[in-house]
This record gives C-alpha cells, sequence and structure tokens, in this order.
C-alpha cells in the first residue's frame, strides 16, 4: 500500500508540473518578441534569416509584377525567343538533380540568364561549373565586400543568434578563374581586396551569375550598415521581362507553405506545448501500460494447533478416564524417537541392550522403562498417578539419554 500511495504521489507531482509549464507557456507573456532565426531564405519571410526585404528591392528594381515565385510544379518556364526571362535562385546549398539540372542549364544556353546564390554546391551542379572555376572553403569573422570598379567596402558580418556579436563565418572563395578563357567569366564582386565572390559566366547564348554569400541577401544582412546599397548595386539589372525567383534550401524548385507540424515546431510556445502534449502522453503510456491484475485478498497465514490437539485429546481421556490409550500414545512416540535417534526398530533382537549402549543408559533402567510402557498398554486399570510416572521415567530418559 505504501509503495501505491507513493506512485500515485509522485504521477500526481508530474502532472501537477505538467499542466503548470503549459499555462506558464501558454498565458504568461514574454518579455521579449518571439523571434524565429531559422534560415530559410524565403522571399515571404520577415524573420531575421528570410529574404522578404531582397524580394522587395527586387520588385522595385524590375517591377512588382515582372517578379514571379515559381510554384509547386519544379518546372523552369521554357525558353522564348519573344520574351527575355531570368531565373534567381538563393539558398544556402545548391543541389539539383541531372533533371533539374539539365532544365536549368538549357534554359540558359538559349539566351537566358540566371543568378545562383549560394554558399556551396552539390555533385552534379558542382560538375556543371567545375570546368569554369573551383572554389575553397575559408572563415572569417568580417568580410569587407566591394563591387568591381568601386573603391567603396561594405562591411558585412555574420551573426549567432543567440549573441549580439560577430562570429568566424565559414564560407567558400571562387578561385582558379583562368581555368578557362578568361574572357567567359567577370568578376563583379570580391572582398578582402582580391578574392572574388560574384562572377559573370557566360554559357552558351546566356549567362550564369554566381554569388557566395547567400546570407549578405537576408533581412539581418541587408539591415546591416551599408549593405542595402550594396545589394541595390551588385545585383544585375538584366533586360528580362519577367524574373522567377526559386529559394527552396534544397533545390525543389518551389515556394510553398510548411506543413503544419512544421508551423507548429516554428512557434516557440506551440513548440512547447507541443511537447509537452508529447511528454504527458509517454507519463500516461508508462503508467498505465504497467501490468494490471485484480486485487490479491489476504489470507491468513495456517497455524500450527498439533498442541492444541494434543490438549484437546488429553483432556478427553482423562474425562473418560482411560489413561491406558494415553499410554498407547507415548509408546508409539518412543518408538518413533528410538527409530529417528538411534535408528533401532522395536522388533530387532537385543532391543534393549542396543538402546542401552547408544545411549548411555544403564540397561537395567531401561529394562523396567520398557516393562512399565507394555504393562500400561491394554490396562484399563492403568490410574491417572500410574500414567505421571510413566510420563516422569520417559522424561528423565529423553533428557539423560547422549
Amino acid at each position: 500500500m505504501i509503495v501505491k500511495h507513493y506512485r500515485i504521489l509522485i504521477l500526481g507531482t508530474l502532472l501537477f508540473l505538467l499542466f503548470y509549464g503549459l499555462f506558464h507557456i501558454l498565458f504568461v507573456s514574454k518579455s521579449v518578441p518571439d523571434v524565429n532565426w531559422t534560415t530559410t531564405f524565403n522571399y515571404d519571410d520577415k524573420e531575421p534569416n528570410g529574404c522578404w526585404l531582397f524580394h522587395e528591392i527586387l520588385k522595385k528594381s524590375y517591377g512588382a509584377e515582372r517578379v514571379v515565385k515559381l510554384d509547386r510544379q519544379n518546372i523552369i518556364p521554357p525558353h522564348s525567343d519573344s520574351i527575355n526571362k531570368g531565373y534567381l535562385y538563393i539558398g544556402d546549398y545548391f543541389a539539383f538533380d541531372q533533371d533539374k539540372l539539365e532544365n536549368l542549364s538549357g534554359f540558359v544556353k538559349k539566351g537566358d540568364d540566371a543568378i545562383i546564390i549560394v554558399s556551396d554546391f552539390g555533385y552534379y551542379t558542382d560538375s556543371l561549373f567545375r570546368q569554369y572555376f573551383s572554389y575553397y572553403g575559408r572563415q572569417d569573422s568580417l568580410l569587407n565586400l566591394q563591387i568591381s570598379g568601386d573603391t567603396t567596402a561594405f562591411s558585412f558580418s555574420y551573426y549567432e543568434f543567440q549573441f549580439d556579436s560577430s562570429v568566424f563565418y565559414f564560407h567558400n572563395v571562387l578561385d582558379s578563374l583562368d581555368k578557362n578563357d578568361v574572357r567567359d567569366i567577370e568578376v563583379l564582386s570580391y572582398f578582402n581586396d582580391s578574392l572574388p565572390v560574384f562572377i559573370k559566366m557566360k554559357y552558351g547564348l546566356g549567362h550564369f551569375y554566381i554569388h557566395m554569400i547567400p546570407d549578405a541577401f537576408t533581412n539581418l544582412g541587408i539591415k546591416k550598415g551599408g549593405m542595402k546599397d550594396y545589394v541595390i548595386n551588385v545585383m544585375p539589372l538584366l533586360n528580362i521581362d519577367t524574373l522567377y525567383l526559386d529559394n527552396d534550401q534544397y533545390g525543389a524548385i518551389y515556394s510553398g507553405a510548411d506543413s503544419p507540424l512544421q508551423y507548429i515546431i516554428s512557434q516557440p510556445k506551440l513548440k512547447w506545448s507541443y511537447y509537452i502534449v508529447l511528454l504527458g502522453l509517454l507519463l500516461f503510456a508508462i503508467s498505465r501500460g504497467q501490468r494490471r491484475q485484480r486485487i490479491i485478498r489476504t489470507i491468513d497465514i495456517n497455524e500450527n494447533t498439533s498442541l492444541e490437539y494434543v490438549h484437546t485429546l488429553s483432556e478427553l481421556y482423562r474425562a473418560q478416564n482411560q489413561h491406558y490409550k494415553l499410554a498407547i500414545h507415548l509408546k508409539s512416540l518412543f518408538s518413533q524417537w528410538i527409530r529417528k535417534k538411534y535408528f533401532i526398530k522395536p522388533d530387532e533382537e537385543n532391543y534393549i541392550r542396543k538402546i542401552a549402549h547408544k545411549s548411555k543408559m544403564p540397561e537395567d533402567e531401561i529394562q523396567r522403562l520398557i516393562n512399565r510402557i507394555n504393562s500400561a498398554v491394554g490396562n484399563k486399570r492403568f490410574g491417572e498417578e500410574q500414567l505421571k510416572n510413566l510420563y516422569n521415567d520417559l522424561d528423565h530418559f529423553y533428557k539423560n539419554c547422549k
């Protein structure tokens, strides 16, 4: 019962903490606003690492009606000789599969332009560009970005969301731009005086524009001092009728809504409520998952009533003046005791001598004891005093034998 009460107390305490935490998260206002620091590169995301400001700059540069976000159909509109088109991709990783990459390369090769703003390339995309340039990784805490032909430096530093201080930022740098005809590649921007970060590369009848610092185009990056002017001036003003935007981090070429679970996880209050519900279900499963059975009733311990039986039987024989029957029981108990202790049976030869030898008692004393027992058995005139004497003789033997 103590263990049961202890379990109930623990379960009650956990449930109280569960509901208290849920109430605190849902109804207690925070002293700071909720900010989602997830890097999405989403054109509709106004959080620090979204690209809403970049989207607004593009709409102002090209006109809102000429900037179109691709849908879930994962299709880049085909080339048209009558309409000039452009494609812009921003994300952390450019990893199209072979079919999607052939779709994009064919789009550019026929005369359209594509702007790729990423920090790294996947296998197939890397194989497309490796004949023109290579790249290598490095770490910097501060990037002084410059546009070719302009000495103005735009400082960009990467910020961790939990600290308002710069950290070392790992990024890739374009290299070996002279692997092919140098006239095919033009450096549009560099950092720290000489390291290329943005290039224009001729590909068929069109061009690829490749920028290696996507974080500079997020809302947080653009808001830093001078970076807005850098983004406005570094982006090529293409002679196009429509600019198609893509921002999926894994190259799926669509801009769609998150799933309900992703939305819940993205909101701190909903996220912790979701976790608390999961914890509550886990505790419920643990507590209810234990093996349950009917209550086992308490069974009284069996008592040894042999002494009560002997007392009752003795009183019965005494009241009926049948002392010889008690003598019969005393003889039976004596024979069993001798057989168990000395391994001597009553029908053995020299029975009395063997008992005397093993018990170290005088043989004549044992002879008298056996005679007294035999004379009592079957003698209905055997009296109470005789029974007491017989009992005393047996008790003397039990206490003095070896």
